[in-house]
């Protein structure tokens, strides 16, 4: 604490003291011997003195004393003007909530506006974790990210886990990670210029918010384990909501956690449940998994005692989102789009896998590159378009966009990939941001017909308008065949998006994304 030594007609001095005095007495005490060494009279070194506090109450008493928190001034009475003003650091560490609380606020308000209203926003938090693991598996001959989700009798023993290959992190590089809105920039993480089609740089990573919002949405407890390849040690960092909230009490930072390094196999916390993935650790070189503990199962849609029926939908939400959002991650890049380059690098795929793991010996392992159900990239990959897709480029407020039109017939056979349903009015627009799926990114696709003019913030609103009958009537295009279009947009990471990458941040965009399909 600091004592502010301004007594009227005697020079002012700043006290540091590195403990609070047990005592008033105490602190006059040691107030005077250092007045007293600075030259100050004998008689007034013995005057009456009054501690108050920076808001100018007086102390009186003991009690009171120990009541009272941070600096004081010492002055000759409450009524005294300062000599000299009161200048100090304080510190002001933002609340523990603000992780351990913040990605609750994210999400629910996900699902309860917008094109996520009524929805359970669940895999777009695991998806959190998946980005990093792409952006850490790029340079692995072979891409691999599994997902465990372990479901016992109770939140206690039931557990999150998404573990890769990558090259893994250093004890600083760990410390960075958990570190809230610490960018890749400030990490000093280079962003790549692969030249890959549809942006699939693995560039996905980007705020330094994400993996730490939502962990702490699906769960309490946060332990990162990494290791690079060629070390033999092992690191493991852990945060605890409710430590963290025990130190904000006790008037320590929050923002401290336990980083543990130790030998491969031997884990800090060596749970039955978790023993299949303490496994990869020998077969790997390097790697890192996120385990995520005490889990919210309200969040994954599950009551207390879940039930076989909330069980499976959740798998399959989980299971049908993902894919959806890294279909050319895990499938490949369309192929109308590689033969247009000139020239393209190879792409390493990414083996994303779910493994659910219940109660009973129950369980499922789901590889995503053998999934089918997705019909988005179904559209550039089963080819079934005709005539062929119409591959274009542009930019949209300084974002490169490449594109994909794709029209779907119904020529005695339906050919639209199944799946895939015909829209209201209008084509099906999808928008990707550095290969993966912006999810919840909203289209209103609207008739000039339906609408009073042609409004000149159409765009702006994420409005696309087009004309049925603008042809000659010789050839005038029924609506339906708008409907059986299917518009793919690929932007790069210049786009911006919001912190869960769930939507484009279109206010930030002359003309919003929709431009491009506009064009």
């Amino acid at each position: 604490m600091n004592v502010f030594y301004r007594v009227a007609s005697q020079a002012p001095f700043d006290l540091p003291l590195s403990a609070k005095p047990a005592t008033l007495v105490e602190c006059v005490a040691v107030v005077r011997a250092a007045a007293a060494a600075r030259g100050a009279a004998a008689d007034n070194c013995v005057a009456a003195l009054c501690v108050c506090t920076r808001d100018g109450a007086a102390l009186r008493g003991e009690e009171e004393w120990r009541a009272h928190e941070g600096s004081v001034v010492v002055l000759t009475s409450p009524e005294q003007q300062l000599t000299a003003p009161v200048a100090e650091d304080e510190d002001f560490t933002p609340h523990p909530a603000i992780m351990t609380d913040g990605g609750k606020h994210c999400y629910y308000e996900l699902e309860s506006d917008g094109e996520g209203k009524g929805k359970k926003p669940f895999p777009l938090a695991f998806a959190e974790f998946v980005d990093n693991s792409i952006g850490a598996t790029v340079t692995c001959a072979k891409r691999v990210v599994r997902i465990f989700v372990i479901i016992g009798c109770s939140p206690g023993d039931s557990y999150i886990v998404v573990l890769d290959n990558g090259v893994g992190m250093d004890s600083k590089a760990l410390k960075e990670w958990a570190t809230i809105a610490l960018s890749p920039e400030e990490r000093k993480i280079e962003r790549r210029e692969s030249g890959l089609p549809c942006f699939l740089d693995s560039n996905i990573s980007r705020f330094g918010v994400g993996s730490k919002l939502a962990a702490f949405y699906l769960g309490r407890v946060v332990n990162m384990t990494t290791k690079r390849a060629g070390t033999t040690h092992v690191h493991e960092f852990c945060i605890n909501s409710a430590i963290m909230k025990e130190r904000r009490q006790d008037h320590e930072s929050p923002y401290v956690g336990r980083l543990f390094t130790r030998e491969v196999g031997n884990p800090m916390h060596n749970v039955k449940e978790l023993r299949e993935v303490f496994h990869f650790e020998k077969k790997l070189d390097s790697f890192s998994y996120i385990t995520i503990s005490e889990l919210n199962f309200d969040a994954l849609g599950l009551s207390e005692e879940p039930n076989k029926q909330e069980l499976e939908v959740m798998q399959q939400t989980l299971v049908d989102t993902l894919k959806s959002i890294y279909c050319y991650y895990v499938d490949g890049p369309p192929a109308d789009i590689i033969a247009a380059l000139p020239a393209s690098p190879a792409f390493g795929r990414v083996h994303l896998s779910l493994h659910i793991r219940l109660p009973r010996g129950r369980r499922a392992d789901v590889p995503l590159d053998e999934y089918g159900a997705d019909s988005t990239s179904r559209v550039a990959h089963e080819a079934l378009s005709d005539p062929p897709p119409l591959c274009f480029r542009g930019a949209v407020g300084g974002a490169a966009v490449v594109g994909i039109a794709s029209y779907f017939p119904f020529n005695l056979t339906e050919t639209l990939p199944l799946g895939a349903e015909l829209p209201i009015t209008g084509p099906t627009l999808r928008f990707f941001w550095s290969g993966r799926l912006i999810p919840y990114e909203r289209v209103t696709v609207v008739t000039r017909s339906d609408k009073d003019g042609d409004r000149p913030d159409a765009l702006r609103d994420n409005i696309l308008a087009f004309s049925p009958n603008k042809s000659s009537a010789q050839c005038r295009i029924p609506p339906e065949c708008y409907r059986r279009t299917v518009i793919q947009l690929f932007f790069d990471n210049a786009l911006p998006v919001t912190q869960q990458k769930a939507q484009t941040r279109r206010r930030e965009v002359p003309g919003g994304p929709v431009a491009a399909a506009a064009a």
